[in-house]
């Protein structure tokens, strides 16, 4: 897991390690939690 702060627009950022990609219906659940801005899904490979 990675955290990062942008202080002047006062947002935060996480990035998940994952070992499978999620299912869509987590995806949804997690852009329906509260203070959620966006969540994507970013597959780089093996």
């Amino acid at each position: 897991m990675q955290l990062a702060l942008v202080r002047e627009r006062a947002e935060a950022a996480m990035i998940v390690n994952v070992d499978q990609s999620p299912s869509e219906a987590v995806m949804e659940r997690l852009r329906s939690l509260p203070n959620m801005i966006t969540a994507q899904l970013v597959d780089l490979g093996r």
